[in-house]
């Protein structure tokens, strides 16, 4: 589906193991562009949501702390020169507890390279396996509903 369907979901990491810093399983692709064109502008009249939360308590030896970005660059690892979107504050480990929503809200206005995703950056890592976070990119805000064998979002 494309980003033009009202049921748009692009879920970039779903239950993402993550122990050092890390890009999200899932970069999703702009692209192509018209000639010209450098990037396109994704938070555009506040119609793609992000949503990131946490899924397994974040542990590790030390005070570990994780930053949770939004980045696009012109290549798919986002390792060539990514551009920062949104940030996070660095977030303590006794913060980051199963279920807890770092950010719900619009994706904001910015011009977006052709490859789109999510960084969690450790630092004084790293955490342990059990440490999982989940990302997603969306045409709806997400209403977090609560099952009895899981946590679901719709």
């Amino acid at each position: 589906m494309g980003l033009g369907q009202s049921d748009f979901e692009l879920l970039l990491s779903d239950g993402q193991l993550v122990t050092t810093t890390a890009i999200s399983d899932e970069v999703y692709d702009t692209g192509p562009f018209t000639a010209g064109n450098t990037g396109i502008d994704l938070g555009a009249l506040g119609k793609l949501w992000l949503m990131v939360m946490v899924r397994g308590d974040v542990t590790a030896s030390g005070n570990a702390t994780v930053t949770f970005t939004l980045e696009s660059d012109d290549v798919a690892t986002l390792d060539d020169s990514p551009t920062v979107h949104w940030s996070s504050v660095a977030y303590g480990k006794a913060i980051l507890v199963d279920n807890y929503v770092v950010y719900k809200g619009p994706v904001p206005s910015d011009t977006y390279q052709a490859h789109v995703g999510v960084r969690y950056t450790v630092a004084t890592g790293p955490l342990t396996s059990v440490s999982a976070f989940t990302a997603v990119l969306g045409t709806q805000p997400y209403i977090l509903k609560q099952h009895a064998h899981a946590l679901d979002f719709a």
